[in-house]
């Protein structure tokens, strides 16, 4: 399901052609290129580039975020395309699949497709190159988490700054169809990782740091309401997969997070929901029935409960 179609104009900020790219890209519609491929000057953007090769198109771009415009990354979304972030300068939080996730300069974050992000409130200004692989990486989709942080040392962040500028070079010049670009990029990430200073997102810091497999099991449940979240709303679906009684899981879920398992669940639903009014052009009857309610006016009040307006009314 692509959510994310309008994702381009939003998160990066950059152009209507960019924008118009994007849309043609999900009909697989090629369009001229020329004026995508120059640079951005409005408000310090800039996008490096678009390039087209043979089963594959790479979208190239720097982002940039300051504190007075961080609201625009705001609102949900899932990604449609697999991604590498480099954080240049600053730092950020997102809620990647609900986890907090602490981005600081030099870290390098990988995203799949379908991972639900969400950035943080308490934003600081940064900035981040962009690599967008719109065909996928189905070699590095089988063997790994949703998304992942890698925290490389300076070595390794010089050797990902120039990974960017090779990978776009390599791509634009026409010269490598899409086996290459990808063992490429799959060879890049093998190297980058022996770079590394381990890292953890927070979930995963605390369980260690505790020594305490509550956080462990608040990682497992998290992953199932990603995958579930959208048909399943029942407490005792997640205990049973997790092999242990609602109540019990439940106690767990609240000393770990300090949030009770329906607390999670609902907001995940909403998380879904704001990002399927955003992106998705779909009634919003049919967003309450891909979000398991049973009629619209549940999901009505149920949204309104939640964040004080109407689904109307945040669709705008």
């Amino acid at each position: 399901m692509v959510r994310n179609e309008l994702l381009t104009l939003n998160m990066f900020d950059n152009s209507e052609k960019l924008l118009i790219f994007a849309k043609d890209m999900k009909q697989n519609k090629l369009i001229e290129t020329a004026d995508m491929s120059s640079t951005l000057t409005d408000e310090g953007k800039r996008t490096d580039g678009v390039s087209f090769g043979e089963g594959y198109s790479i979208v190239m771009n720097t982002l940039s975020v300051g504190v007075e415009n961080w609201t625009k990354l705001h609102v949900p979304y899932r990604t449609a395309e697999f991604r590498i972030l480099l954080i240049t300068e600053g730092s950020c939080r997102f809620y990647f699949n609900l986890i907090d996730t602490f981005l600081r300069a030099g870290d390098v974050l990988l995203l799949k497709p379908g991972v639900l992000c969400e950035q943080n409130s308490r934003q600081e200004a940064f900035n981040a190159r962009v690599l967008s692989l719109n065909d996928g990486l189905p070699e590095y989709n089988m063997q790994t988490e949703e998304f992942s942080v890698i925290h490389p040392d300076s070595q390794g962040v010089e050797l990902a700054d120039d990974f960017f500028s090779f990978i776009y070079k390599i791509s634009a010049s026409g010269k490598a169809n899409s086996e290459i670009i990808h063992r490429m990029i799959l060879a890049f990430l093998a190297l980058i990782r022996q770079y590394e200073v381990v890292g953890l997102t927070e979930i995963a810091a605390l369980s260690l740091q505790n020594n305490n497999r509550n956080y462990l099991l608040l990682n497992r449940f998290l992953k199932l309401l990603n995958k579930h979240g959208c048909k399943e709303h029942r407490i005792t679906f997640y205990a049973s997969k997790l092999s242990l009684t609602p109540n019990y899981l439940n106690n767990i879920i609240r000393k770990a997070s300090g949030q009770t398992m329906s607390q999670w669940i609902n907001r995940f639903l909403i998380t879904e929901a704001k990002a399927a009014l955003t992106y998705d052009n779909k009634s919003i009857l049919d967003i309450s029935e891909e979000l398991g309610f049973p009629n619209q006016a549940f999901f009505t009040k149920f949204f309104k409960r939640h964040t004080g307006q109407t689904p109307s009314e945040f669709k705008g």
